[in-house]
């Protein structure tokens, strides 16, 4: 307009009377009703994002307590307490934790069996250091556990043998289980005829982690031969 004024302007002819009429809007009035309109979504959309974000961390907080519940099972399973027997109010991880405690179970029913062996059983890693030593291995060796876990196998290993324990552990990295029958000694330095029956142990992800060798004497046996 001549006062500088953004307007809106329609016009129409008329067929009747040949007259024109024209209509002018100011720019403000036409715009208001967009802009609240777009005002009333960003409000709708704030609100939703909030209340969307209330009902997430409400859900996050009803999730995250079994969890920690499941956390402290595990652990007390893993350091040999009794876990809570409270029920999760998440099926599946009542379901965890079903599975978690047979695991544990096999795992020490399997533990037990190799304590009370009357066999020699030990486990090694790839890096040929000692990782498990039970009573049998005690009885036939004359170290403690505490002795030789986390030391190197070749304590109980002639030098002129040391070269098979590297060849042990190349074939049993393979996934392949052996039997060997070589000379071992024990705290004393008496050299021993034994028979190994060596198998790969798997980690979690199913990688060979290390090696299992349950140890006969056989000396009685090579010298009746």
């Amino acid at each position: 307009t001549h006062e500088g004024t953004l307007t809106g302007n329609s016009f129409q002819r008329s067929k009747i009377c040949g007259w024109t009429s024209v209509a002018a809007v100011p720019k403000v009035i036409l715009d208001a009703p967009y802009r609240q309109s777009m005002t009333l979504v960003l409000l709708s959309g704030a609100v939703i994002s909030m209340l969307s974000l209330a009902a997430a961390t409400l859900m996050a907080a009803r999730i995250s307590e079994p969890i920690r519940r499941l956390r402290n099972v595990a652990t007390a399973l893993i350091e040999g307490r009794t876990p809570p027997d409270t029920p999760l109010r998440i099926a599946e991880l009542n379901e965890v934790r079903a599975a978690l405690n047979e695991a544990v179970e096999k795992k020490e029913h399997l533990a037990a069996i190799v304590a009370s062996s009357g066999d020699a059983i030990m486990s090694v890693g790839l890096d040929g250091l000692v990782r498990s030593w039970n009573h049998g291995a005690e009885r036939l060796f004359g170290y403690s556990a505490a002795e030789m876990i986390g030391n190197p196998k070749t304590i109980v290993v002639p030098e002129d043998r040391r070269h098979e324990l590297a060849k042990h552990i190349s074939v049993i990295s393979t996934g392949q289980s052996m039997r060997a029958e070589t000379v071992r000694l024990n705290r004393d330095g008496v050299h021993m005829d034994v028979s190994l029956d060596m198998a790969p142990i798997r980690g979690a992800t199913g990688t060979i982690v290390a090696m299992s060798s349950i140890i006969h004497d056989i000396t009685s046996r090579k010298a009746a031969d």
